[in-house]
């Protein structure tokens, strides 16, 4: 029996090396943390421009909105 067990060992030890779907997997990780971590860094140099820049399209949009309002002639805001 334990011969039995050591070849099933061996068996299961050879199928789990012959797989690399976790190598894929550790590759993305490791792909979307660096690009994760550019976009921080990005970020925080570019930190009051980001901020005026989002501010910016925050208005447009909000006045987008109002003139969707009152073309339709909505009462209420969309």
């Amino acid at each position: 029996m334990p011969r039995r067990a050591a070849k099933q060992f061996h068996l299961r030890l050879a199928r789990f090396c012959g797989e690399d779907r976790g190598v894929a997997v550790t590759e993305y990780v490791l792909l979307l943390s660096l690009l994760l971590a550019a976009v921080l860094i990005a970020a925080m140099a570019f930190d009051g421009a980001v901020g005026a820049a989002w501010d910016d399209w925050a208005a447009w949009v909000r006045d987008l909105m109002g003139n969707m309002r009152d073309v339709s002639g909505a009462s209420e805001p969309l």
